[in-house]
């Protein structure tokens, strides 16, 4: 696994247990509000990165209790 697909991979990890985390002092609703994440690409899309717009298409984000954006990036170039 490359440098730049481990990190990536770690974003992710941190960004589904802050989710998970319980929040001092709120009272549970009965209708939660999805945590709102961005989540930004360090490259262009490529084929790697389906599996995350593939599940953000698929709503599979959103059954997590998540509103997930995508934001590609350029690299370097930008």
């Amino acid at each position: 696994m490359s440098r730049w697909s481990r990190r990536i991979a770690c974003s992710l990890c941190c960004v589904w247990l802050a989710a998970l985390l319980p929040r001092e002092g709120a009272a549970p609703s009965p209708v939660s509000v999805p945590t709102k994440v961005v989540f930004s690409l360090d490259f262009i899309p490529l084929g790697v990165m389906r599996t995350w717009y593939a599940a953000l298409a698929e709503g599979y984000y959103r059954d997590e209790g998540l509103d997930v954006s995508i934001i590609p990036a350029q690299g370097n170039a930008q």
